[in-house]
Order: structure tokens, then C-alpha cells, then sequence
């Protein structure tokens, strides 16, 4: 996100308030404690009802407009200064991934407002370095989130919360040659190139010189992401580097890989009180600061210290489970609890085959959670499976000691007891926002929550579309895959522009979905003519000499799948202009008109240049046009003639939209009387 954006105006300020009390309300009482819902945090009750106002308005619109970072839903000031793990014993004064070649390159997003998926990704990347490259698509995290905020979906923003929910729900990550950024389109059924299982939030920063959590991360996963505020005043391109000390909130997301204890306070726009910065990765592609990175001070303000960080650092195999059950595609959007750091939550499945239970995967709201995980066929019979703690919070998969058996048809469930030092509300769920989550459904006999273990509240008779998050990994058999879906096929090396020499089109394909059998082949026409296998196709000029020639492409699996054709066009031009002038005459210090023409096989658009010269060739007047829009056509330039009496000669050259110059110079005189 490039552009700032305004926090809203005191009313907005009071209606939130007012919002957050009600959210506090209790919800419903089970063995004899209530369960209560975690008000929303301020900054995003605030955001969504500036936004509210901005869309009714169409401020939304506005080009430059750019929320690139929206506020999650879960309230996180009860966390900063919170300890996660024990630090490593002593960090370097300086730390950088790029040195280690853990960083990959700089993107660039754009003008839209999908920051957030590149710090993401960025993170997801990093972690996987130095001995797994990869370069996941951006694009498809954006598209296909499933959160339903306001405006469209490059530019209405988003958060890590978001980013955990499309990872660990196995919707991504794909390659970015599957789903390129920025063309609006995302293939369907694509599969995911890694599983991620483990996703670790890092509380927010209390002080400038917190920074050990941050440190400890980057030494033993990668890279983090981090939510800022970007007030591009503060910035000083001198030395790349930024210091924001105001009030103002975040806005940005950006990733960080490294730091320097030593940092010269004095190198920021504005003093900073002390010396130190983060080394941070910016997605304003290479061009932008120093090769795309800057540095930002400890003593920032707003970076790091009121939105949870992250770490995506779990990438697995696909192999490692077979399937997933679960109820809560859009993650952790809102927190339950009994007024206790203590809380139980279950879903009930029903097997689709006959496999086991390997592990589970759920959200833990506080550094330091601990937690018991039972499983059976029931609530009522449920047994303890495994416990322990966690030393992170975020999203984590707990393998279970010994696999839990499970047939197909028949029901069984997964509870958890989490205690959560220092939370109220240790329970995620998914739940329905106006505007961010509305897409979440829930039926009832899915989900439940309790505060013992023995009497359970089934959520949806609370909280209607809730479910609680919480998902079981299976292993062991499973049907066999049918390949019903066909490929999908993509196109480069051509554009919009037109062309003097041959263009080469080159065609990749995919076939997604569980069980994709393979890409037999592809195929291609050019102007409706007979196919041909293959990969790359060179499209030269028609005989005419220029014009619009239509490549057709297509291709099909080994499963006899054959994919609809898809369309591209290839202008192509390989003649120039014709000039032509018509000589004219004219009392000196008159009104001279001179006619003109420039006709073009193809291009409607030929820029031109219109010269008067004296018979040795000195240029006495010279205009240049740089789009002659009605090509054919005549047209007359008239101008007040202030040349010696005389004989001149006129010269029109052109050159088209291809690049072509003309293949007939116009040529005519200029008679002074």
C-alpha cells in the first residue's frame, strides 16, 4: 500500500465503543459459567465503519485510496510485552537473512492494496531457504481468501489473520507461474505445492527495545511480518531508511529479515531517541529504496506495536496427511471464554473413509498455552490422547501419539483444553463479521464449547454460523481420485502493442485438482485454421502486410479431459506509412495552409513530423503530431507565414504504432509571394 488512509472522525470513534460494549455481552450459560464473546478490537471496529462511510460516499473509489492493511478482529493489547519462549542465550549486534541467502526477491504489488500477501508469502518463502526455493502466487492468496470486505479485492486489504486461515485450510500455497499476479483471473481447483501446519504469532512490541521474540524468529524460522504505519513524510531516501514517532496507526505490511543494533539514530528524517533498526523487505519492487529494502528504527512508533507479527514457518510435504476435516475456512475471527484462561472446545465429523487420526491442528491465543487433546466416537466417551504446551501462540498441528481409527460413515470427535496465561477468551472461533467474514456458515451439531469438559453448549445456539477452529489430520486409506477436470493453459510472450517482426507465443499448461492424471498435450490454431500440437507457436505478419491475427490454445490431460479454447490477439504491422502533401502558396505574412495525408495499412495512430525546408535543406519550420488518428484523411496546418519570398519545400515523414517509417515520404512546395 503506497497511499495513507484516515482512522475516521470522533463519532465513528464513539459508535465503536459502543459496539465493543455490546459484543462484551454474555452469550449463554453452561454448567454454570457464561460464555462470553471477546469484543472486537477498537482499530478494526474503527476501520470498518470508516470504510462503511467512505464506500456510501464512493470515497472508496477515490484512485489512491488503499487500505493495504486491514485490522483483525482479535483484540491484542492484553499481549504486548508478553514473553513468548526463552531468547537464544546471546544475538549478534547485526543479523541479516539476505547474507544467508534465506530472503527471496523483491516484488513489486503494485498500486494495489495487497501488501499483506506479500509479507506473507515473503515469510512462507523465507522460511524454506536456503534448501527449498520457491515462489509462491500472491495472487491467489488475494483471490481466493473467501473474506468478503468492502471495495475490490486487489485493493480492499488484508492481515495476517487472513493469510493463516488460506494457508492452513490448504487452499495454498500454489506457484506463481499457476495464478500470476495482477490479471484479476485465478484457475480453479489448483493444489496446494506445500501443507502448512504451523503458523507462530509474535505479541506486539511493548517497548522500542523489545525486540528479542522478533530476533529469535528470524534466526530460527526467517523472515517476519510486521504491520506498520506508512507516512511517507518520514522517510528518508537518502539513506533508505524510516522513523515514524506520531500516533497515527498501521496501514502497510512489510517483512523483516535482519537487523543492526548499532543503526545511527541520526540517519532518520527525524532524530530517533536511540540508535538500532530492522533491516525490512518492502513489496515496491527493486526500483524502490535501497534495491527494495530500508531500515526502520527500533523507536517506530506504530511498527510492531499494535498488530500481532508472524512467522509462517511450517511448510510440509503434501504426503504427510491424506485429508483434512474441518469447519472454519476463514480461521480465527473471534475468541469465546469464561471469564478463565481455561476453556474446552470439540468438533463433531463424520468420517468420509475408513483411515486414522494422526493429528489436530487449533489456535492458541497466548504464548505458553497448554493443552489436553482427547478423541473418540462421542463427547460423552471421549479419551485423552496427548498434552503438553506450546511455547508460541498462532495456529499449530499437534501430532497424536498413536493414531486414532476412525470408519467411514460414522461420527467422531476431537475436543481440546487449552489454558491460555493471560486471555479471557482462549477459544478461536470463526464467526460471521459484516463486511470481513459474512461468508462463515455453521450447522448445528458441528461445534462445541464448554468450560469443564462435561456439559457443552452446541455454539450455533449462541452465535449463529460459529464454528469453533479446529481441524484433524487423517492418514491411512482413501478413494482413489477422479480426474474430472481439465487443464488450464496460460499464455506469454505476447501484448497489446504492435509489431514489425515476428512475435513468439509461448503456451504452459496445468492440470489441477486431487487427482490430476497429467497434461498430454497442447495444442494451437492461428485464424480459425487446423490445430497443431505444441508449446510455442511464432505468429508472422499476414500476407496483406499487417493486421490482427487470432491465436487459439488449448489443452488436454491424460484422462481425456480437454479444456475449452482460449483466445489471444497479435497485432502486427510490417509496412509504414504513405506521406503525401500538396504544394500551396502564400503572401508573405499571410495565413498559409498546407494540406496533409498519411495513410497506414493497419495502424489508425501514426505520428508524424511536418517539415519546411529551404531548397539546400535548412529547416525553416518543423511540427511533429503525435497521433494521426484519422489515417487517410487530409488535413491542413495553417500557420501565419513570416518566411522570406521564396520557394521551400514541404517534407512529411510518419512512423506507425509498429515502428514502421514511412515507405513514401511526402513531398511538395511552399510558394512566398
Amino acid at each position: 500500500m503506497r497511499a495513507t488512509y484516515c482512522k475516521g472522525v470522533m463519532w465513528l470513534a464513539l459508535a465503536a465503543a459502543m459496539l465493543v460494549l455490546t459484543a462484551a455481552a454474555p452469550l449463554a450459560a453452561a454448567a454454570g459459567a457464561e460464555l462470553r464473546a471477546a469484543p472486537p478490537s477498537a482499530e478494526f471496529l474503527r476501520y470498518q465503519a470508516d470504510f462503511k462511510v467512505r464506500h456510501t460516499l464512493g470515497l472508496d473509489r477515490v484512485p489512491g485510496f488503499r487500505p493495504g492493511l486491514v485490522p483483525a478482529p482479535m483484540d491484542v493489547t492484553y499481549l504486548k510485552g508478553t514473553r513468548q519462549a526463552a531468547p537464544l542465550a546471546a544475538f549478534p549486534s547485526s543479523y541479516d537473512l539476505r547474507a544467508l541467502a534465506r530472503v527471496t526477491s523483491v516484488k513489486d504489488q503494485g498500486q494495489h492494496g495487497t501488501c499483506w500477501a506479500f509479507a506473507s508469502m515473503g515469510s512462507l518463502e523465507s522460511s524454506l531457504l536456503p534448501t527449498d526455493t520457491q515462489d509462491f502466487s500472491e495472487d491467489n492468496m488475494v483471490l481466493t481468501s473467501g473474506f468478503n470486505y468492502p471495495g475490490t479485492l486487489y485493493d480492499a486489504g488484508g492481515n495476517s489473520s487472513m493469510s493463516t486461515a488460506y494457508l492452513v485450510r490448504w487452499d495454498g500455497p500454489v506457484n506463481e507461474g499457476e495464478d500470476i499476479y495482477g490479471d484479476g483471473l485465478t484457475p480453479p481447483d489448483l493444489a496446494p505445492r506445500k501443507h502448512v501446519q504451523d503458523v507462530s504469532w509474535i505479541p506486539p512490541r511493548a517497548t522500542a527495545l523489545d525486540n528479542d521474540a522478533v530476533k529469535s524468529a528470524l534466526v530460527q524460522h526467517g523472515g517476519v511480518y510486521v504491520a506498520m504505519g506508512w507516512y511517507g513524510s518520514y522517510y528518508k531516501a537518502s539513506t533508505d531508511s524510516y522513523y515514524y514517532g506520531g500516533s497515527g496507526g498501521t496501514n502497510h505490511a512489510v517483512l523483516i529479515v535482519g537487523w543492526d543494533d548499532h543503526y545511527p539514530a541520526t540517519n532518520f528524517a527525524t532524530i530517533a531517541p536511540g540508535n538500532g533498526a530492522f533491516i525490512v523487505k518492502n513489496s515496491w519492487g527493486p526500483s524502490w529504496g535501497s534495491q527494495g529494502y530500508f531500515y526502520v528504527s527500533y523507536y517506530d512508533a506504530a511498527f510492531g506495536r499494535d498488530d500481532l507479527m508472524a512467522v509462517f514457518d511450517n511448510a510440509e510435504s503434501t504426503s504427510t496427511y491424506d485429508d483434512i476435516y474441518q469447519y472454519d475456512p476463514l480461521g480465527d475471527c473471534s475468541e469465546r471464554g469464561y471469564s478463565s484462561s481455561t476453556g474446552w472446545f470439540a468438533n463433531v465429523f463424520t468420517a468420509r473413509t475408513t483411515a486414522s487420526v494422526g493429528a489436530v491442528g487449533f489456535y492458541t491465543l497466548a504464548p505458553g498455552t497448554s493443552y489436553e487433546v482427547y478423541t473418540g466416537s462421542s463427547l460423552e466417551t471421549k479419551t485423552l490422547s496427548t498434552n503438553g504446551t506450546l511455547a508460541t501462540m498462532g495456529y499449530h498441528t499437534v501430532t497424536l501419539p498413536t493414531a486414532v481409527g476412525i470408519t467411514s460413515g460414522q461420527e467422531f470427535v476431537v475436543a481440546v483444553k487449552v489454558t491460555s496465561p493471560g486471555a479471557t477468551y482462549p477459544i478461536a472461533i470463526e464467526a460471521p463479521y459484516a463486511g470481513y467474514s459474512s461468508a462463515a456458515t455453521a450447522e448445528a451439531g458441528q461445534s462445541y464449547l464448554s468450560p469443564s469438559g462435561s456439559l457443552w453448549t452446541d455454539l450455533t445456539s449462541v452465535t449463529a454460523d460459529a464454528n469453533v477452529c479446529l481441524k484433524a489430520y487423517v492418514t491411512g486409506s482413501s478413494p482413489t481420485p477422479v480426474d474430472s477436470t481439465p487443464p488450464v493453459t496460460t499464455a506469454s510472450g505476447h501484448d497489446a502493442n504492435w509489431h514489425n517482426t515476428p512475435v513468439t507465443v509461448r503456451f504452459s499448461a496445468v492440470d489441477p485438482g486431487a487427482g490430476a492424471s497429467g497434461v498430454a498435450y497442447t495444442e494451437y490454431r492461428i485464424d480459425g485454421g487446423a490445430w497443431t500440437h505444441g508449446v510455442e507457436v511464432t505468429v508472422g505478419a499476414p500476407t496483406s502486410g499487417g493486421g490482427t491475427r487470432t491465436v487459439d490454445y488449448r489443452s488436454a490431460d491424460n484422462a481425456g479431459n480437454v479444456e475449452e479454447f482460449r483466445s489471444l490477439d497479435v497485432k502486427l504491422d510490417v509496412l509504414g506509412p504513405v506521406c503525401r502533401a500538396r504544394s500551396a502558396s502564400v503572401t508573405r505574412g499571410g495565413l498559409a495552409a498546407v494540406s496533409l495525408c498519411l495513410t497506414d495499412n493497419v495502424s489508425p495512430n501514426v505520428k508524424s513530423t511536418v517539415q519546411v525546408r529551404t531548397t539546400t535543406g535548412t529547416v525553416k519550420l518543423s511540427i511533429t503530431s503525435s497521433s494521426w488518428r484519422d489515417a487517410g484523411a487530409w488535413r491542413t496546418w495553417r500557420f501565419i507565414c513570416r518566411l522570406k519570398r521564396g520557394t521551400y519545400r514541404i517534407v512529411v515523414t510518419g512512423k506507425d504504432l509498429a515502428g514502421n517509417s514511412q515507405t513514401v515520404v511526402g513531398r511538395a512546395t511552399l510558394t512566398v509571394r
